[in-house]
């Protein structure tokens, strides 16, 4: 997979992964005799580890490869089959340990990964090893891999961010080869061979080149001798460092546009900047945290907030370890509004080029980069990659640990300066994604000892249950307040109150507006949102320690004394409104909904929580306060505070702080039954430009308190993989070139919920893909999966179960929402126990249950 959001910064762009470890240990690094250098980091908060093997090769390194995306190809065929190993066998051992594994290719990094239950570290690592000193290449293999490329180079071609991001780095450079795609150009990439792969793993694929990272749950001097006795055959040989080119000097704008089926346009507009080592990387860093990295910012303030110009708008600084760095800020907005808000982003660099930035703005700003530090470590492969990172980089793998303190140091007069010397007319590159309709524009910590305790549950006086869970392995604490809601609370002609309710609960209060409220959150380094599903609504909200009372009392405002003013609402709708635009440009979101249409009919569970463009422009002040009053007062909320926190000290407060909040059981509206399908129902549509064609199957589910849930689980995972592919249907469809992607998921509901399979194809294997799909659901009800299958899907079941719960927020938002519904705060506890329990004949049981060709929905999206 091209990984598009690289870090190109490592770690010194707020767009980037700006991350500490003040649970961890430090970093230590140790260079095997063949050359490999050894990453260890240790952090016993969870039992999981990360492995990562980063070899220092991608895009920009291919030399007289270049624009061919042989780096991308080459991770795709890496993987297919070792001298000891099948490729059968090798997916057969990473499921077996329940491993989470992928890979990558960035512009200067080819990264393979997995991330298991710690006592799987040893296979991991093997896993890792023989795919990297043992790999064959067959021919067959490198024949499916391009099929497969070739149906991600038709994906891209459907996202607009992608395509945005490509022409830009296409316009802006001119000879560098950073503007060379990841994947490649077609015309190019067909020519590349087997002996092409052969040659590039001979000349880049070395002990020299190549970093093993490991984070987690391990002891430092075992992780390093495992590393050692695994890699120990790996014969020593030097690298090619392609000389990289000096871009030239750009002295005038430059400009390029393409027009796309969407509704929405995109737009980037970019300077050249510096690489890594440069001093002024500090100052622009925090240049763009002041313009657009965060609500409180400039750009989001002014062009989304007041003037309500763009729907979305960000600034960030990449400023990659090569001579490619970039400054750039990019928003996706109306077409019409494409001059106005380029002028308008030209308003804010001339403001700051004349009158510098405010003390507030600039300590706020550093402030957020600090906390951002730690918010962005909780789970081990984002400590892995960050130190990863650090040693590509600069060759240490503690460097970001320092970058705070630098950041700290950055003056007003500084960020004033790179704002001159950089973001000048002269050397501007704008790229455009617009509707093919539209006119053109006119122009180093301490280390802290894991102290966890287990959660628990505190009914207060009002009728709040109160979910606490001390975890003093980091100093965050996350607040997550959740209630019954969401879209089927919602009236009949009302769709998409819900959604609105809950982006205007942080857009003013009584003590407030959303200004001030954007100021604070981004003077503390948190975060504060609403948001609703089809069941729920909710405040989600992440604090330092030291901040979680001021963050609590936001949560309780949010939630209490909510304003809905006009001006407020009139901005969020736009926003909204934008929302529900992409989601009809993107063919996954629109075959989703089509399925939700045709399966569920007209019980809110078949609409888009966000609603319609009609409902939404009908919905008023009063429509917004009627469902706030009725639903988020009226009903039980639950409320669960995960960190570094004083189980009683919280009670007390929270005792104190929602002391006015008397709550009631208020009953859903009268809504339209959920009908039954009479026979196997398909529905299609078609969308002019599109590439690729969508399939969504949807099959009879389970309530959210089903015992066979579990059940459901491991086929899912014997069918599909969970998080990432694997199972029956991976081996059918991805390995034969059907398919870029196909997954397996169970949607559960209230009254009752829908099993979904997914695969994106072309128009031409529609046929095909359709009927190996229902071939293979049809298999699993009539025959038992293998006791094999069985421990591999439980594996993979229960090991993503613990990888997704590693952090706070994660925990604190499946507590509230497990309690909410009826399964009890400690659900997750018992997980792994269930899955366990399951046997071969619940999973067919299940599958013969649910999976039921005859009360089933097709929904397919394709090219018209």
């Amino acid at each position: 997979m091209q990984h598009f959001v690289s870090r190109l910064a490592l770690a010194v762009s707020v767009s980037c992964a700006l991350v500490s470890s003040v649970a961890a240990q430090t970093p230590l690094k140790k260079t095997l005799p063949n050359g490999l250098k050894v990453l260890v980091l240790e952090n016993h908060a969870a039992p999981v580890v990360a492995v990562r093997v980063y070899v220092k090769t991608g895009s920009i390194y291919e030399g007289q490869y270049s624009g061919a995306g042989i780096s991308h190809l080459f991770e795709h065929v890496l993987g297919e089959g070792s001298t000891t190993r099948t490729k059968e066998q090798a997916n057969q051992d990473v499921q077996s340990i329940g491993g989470q594994s992928n890979a990558y290719t960035s512009k200067d990094v080819t990264a393979y990964h997995i991330t298991t239950a710690a006592p799987y570290f040893a296979r991991a690592l093997d896993s890792l090893a023989d795919m990297m000193m043992h790999a064959t290449f067959p021919d067959a293999e490198v024949t499916t891999q391009q099929g497969v490329i070739h149906n991600e180079m038709n994906l891209g071609e459907d996202d607009p961010d992608r395509v945005l991001n490509n022409l830009f780095y296409e316009t802006a450079f001119l000879v560098h080869p950073v503007r060379y795609p990841i994947i490649g150009y077609a015309e190019v990439f067909d020519r590349l061979t087997r002996e092409d792969i052969v040659n590039y793993y001979k000349s880049h694929y070395t002990p020299e080149n190549t970093i093993v990272a490991v984070a987690g749950d391990v002891r430092a001097a075992a992780a390093f001798d495992q590393v050692a006795a695994t890699f120990k055959n790996w014969s020593r040989r030097s690298a090619p460092t392609p000389a990289l080119p000096n871009e030239p000097l750009q002295t005038t704008p430059r400009r390029a546009a393409v027009s796309k089926d969407v509704q929405l346009a995109q737009m980037m507009m970019g300077w050249h900047t510096i690489p890594l080592q440069h001093p002024d990387l500090y100052a622009l860093d925090t240049l763009a945290q002041i313009m657009g990295s965060s609500e409180s910012s400039r750009l989001v303030r002014e062009l989304r907030e007041n003037k309500n110009i763009v729907s979305s708008i960000y600034a960030y600084s990449a400023t990659p370890n090569y001579n490619a760095g970039i400054f750039a800020v990019g928003a996706t907005l109306p077409a019409a509004n494409l001059a106005r808000a380029e002028s308008a982003v030209w308003q804010q660099i001339g403001k700051i080029q004349r009158g510098g930035v405010t003390a507030e703005e600039l300590k706020r700003a550093q402030r957020q980069i600090e906390t951002s530090f730690v918010f962005n470590n909780s789970q081990v492969e984002d400590q892995a990659e960050q130190m990863a990172y650090d040693e590509i980089g600069t060759g240490d793998p503690s460097y970001s640990r320092r970058y705070v303190a630098r950041i700290k140091a950055v003056t007003a007069a500084q960020v004033q300066a790179v704002a001159r010397k950089y973001l000048t007319h002269e050397g501007v590159t704008t790229a455009i994604v617009r509707p093919r309709t539209a006119a053109a524009p006119r122009t180093g910590s301490t280390p802290r000892r894991s102290q966890v305790a287990p959660a628990k549950l505190i009914k207060l006086s009002n009728g709040m249950r109160l979910i606490v869970r001390e975890n003093h392995s980091q100093p965050t604490v996350s607040i997550v307040a959740m209630g019954l809601g969401g879209t089927r609370m919602e009236l009949p002609n009302k769709g998409g109150v819900a959604n609105l309710v809950a982006e205007m609960v942080t857009r003013g209060t009584s003590q407030r507006n959303a200004e001030q409220i954007a100021a604070l959150v981004g003077s503390l380094g948190g975060s504060l949102e609403g948001f609703s599903g089809y069941n729920s609504w909710g405040v989600q909200s992440q604090w330092l320690s030291k901040d979680w009372r001021r963050g609590l009392a936001l949560v309780q405002e949010a939630v209490q004394q909510p304003t809905f003013l006009e001006a407020e609402i009139t901005r969020a709708k736009a926003q909204v409104v934008a929302a529900i635009r992409q989601q009809q440009d993107d063919p996954e979101s629109a075959a989703s909904l089509l399925l939700r249409r045709t399966f569920f009919g007209t019980h809110p569970y078949g609409r888009s929580s966000l609603g319609t463009l009609t409902t939404l422009k009908n919905l008023t002040r009063r429509d917004l306060l009627e469902y706030w009053q009725r639903v988020m007062l009226g009903n039980p909320t639950v409320l669960a505070v995960y960190g570094d926190v004083n189980a009683d000290e919280v009670r007390r407060a929270v005792e104190f702080t929602f002391k006015n909040l008397q709550l009631q059981t208020a009953p859903a509206p009268r809504q339209p039954p959920i009908r039954v399908l009479p026979s196997f129902t398909v529905q299609e549509q078609q969308k002019p430009g599109l590439a690729q064609t969508v399939l969504f199957f949807g099959y009879p589910g389970i309530t959210v308190k089903s015992p066979d849930r579990y059940a459901l689980d491991v086929l899912d995972a014997a069918l599909s993989g969970v998080n990432l592919p694997g199972g029956r249907l991976h081996a059918r469809l991805r390995d034969n070139q059907l398919v870029y992607g196909v997954h397996a998921w169970e949607q559960p509901g209230i009254e009752t919920g829908m099993f979904v399979i997914y695969a994106g194809t072309t128009k031409a294997n529609r046929a095909r893909v359709q009927n190996i799909i229902e071939e293979e659901v049809q298999r699993v009800r009539e025959a038992p999966i293998t006791d094999e299958e069985l421990a591999r899907a439980k594996t993979m079941a229960i090991a993503a179960h613990a990888i997704n719960s590693q952090t706070n927020a994660a925990q604190a938002q499946q507590a509230a929402s497990d309690e909410l519904l009826g399964l009890g705060y400690n659900e997750r506890s018992r997980y792994a126990n269930a899955i366990n329990s399951i046997s071969v004949a619940d999973v067919q049981r299940v599958a013969r249950h649910y999976l039921r060709a005859e009360a089933a929905a097709l929904a397919v999206v394709e090219p018209s």
